[in-house]
C-alpha cells in the first residue's frame, strides 16, 4: 500500500514478490501518456533506486529456475539498466546547461522526474546528440558519446552537424580511428600533451574522462 499509494521506495524494496516489482516498474517506464502526478514528488535519485531495484529483481529471477521466460527477464534487465544510465546522463546534462544559465534551479527541481519520464527516457539518443552537435555543444556531445556508444555511421552523421566555424581541435577527440583489433564502429582519437595520439574505445574514453574529472581537468562530470 505504501508503494501503490505514495510511491515509497523503501516499501517497494520490502516487497517479496519479484515479478510484481518488475511489472510495477515496467508500468512506470511505459506510462508515457498516463497520469504521472503520483511520481512528481519522487526525486531522480529515488527514481534511479526504483530502476535499480527492478534490475536487481531481474538478476535474482535469472539465477533460479522458476518457469519465467528467460528472454523476458533478460530484456527487462537491459531495459532497466538503460534507464539507470540515462538518468545519470540526464542529470549531467542538466548540470552542464545549468552552469551556463540555461535552466532555472527551481524549475529543474520541481519537474525533473516528469521531464525525464515523459521526454528524455524515450527520446532516441542519436536525436539528442544531433541537437547538441548542431548547437556546437561539444562537451555535451562528448558526454553522450562516452556514456552511450553509437554505430560509426550514426556518429559520422552527428559530427557532420557541427557548425562549420567550430575549430576542429574542439572535437577532434570524437573523430573515429581504426587500429588492428578495433571494432568496426571505430574508436576515438585523443591527443595527449606529449603530442602522442591514442585510439580509445568507448569504455577507455569514459575512463579517461573520469580520471580527468578527478584531477579537475574536465569541464563537467561524466560519471554518476
Amino acid at each position: 500500500q505504501l508503494w501503490e499509494n505514495g510511491r515509497d521506495v523503501q516499501a517497494l524494496k520490502l516487497v517479496s514478490d519479484d515479478v510484481y516489482v518488475v511489472n510495477e516498474i515496467l508500468e512506470l517506464d511505459s506510462n508515457i501518456k498516463g497520469d504521472m502526478t503520483v511520481y512528481e514528488d519522487m526525486a531522480l535519485d529515488d527514481l534511479r533506486q526504483v530502476y535499480r531495484e527492478a534490475y536487481n529483481r531481474c538478476e535474482k529471477l535469472s539465477a533460479v529456475k522458476n518457469g519465467i521466460d528467460p528472454q523476458w527477464i533478460q530484456y527487462n534487465a537491459l531495459r532497466f539498466s538503460d534507464a539507470i544510465r540515462r538518468i545519470g546522463t540526464f542529470q549531467l546534462l542538466q548540470r552542464q546547461y545549468k552552469s551556463k544559465g540555461d535552466v532555472d534551479d527551481n524549475r529543474v527541481s520541481s519537474v525533473a522526474t516528469n521531464r525525464f519520464l515523459r521526454g528524455f527516457r524515450h527520446f532516441p539518443l542519436s536525436m539528442i546528440a544531433s541537437s547538441a552537435a548542431s548547437r556546437g555543444e561539444i562537451d555535451a556531445l562528448t558526454l553522450l558519446f562516452a556514456r552511450h556508444p553509437m554505430p560509426i555511421q550514426t556518429r559520422m552523421k552527428i559530427l557532420d552537424l557541427i557548425p562549420l566555424d567550430t575549430e576542429i581541435s574542439r572535437y577532434e577527440h570524437l573523430l573515429p580511428c581504426f587500429v588492428q583489433g578495433s571494432s568496426s564502429d571505430g574508436n576515438f582519437l585523443l591527443k595527449a600533451e606529449n603530442h602522442h595520439s591514442y585510439c580509445f574505445d568507448a569504455l577507455q574514453l569514459f575512463s579517461h574522462y573520469c580520471a580527468m574529472q578527478q584531477e579537475e581537468q574536465f569541464p563537467f562530470e561524466v560519471f554518476v
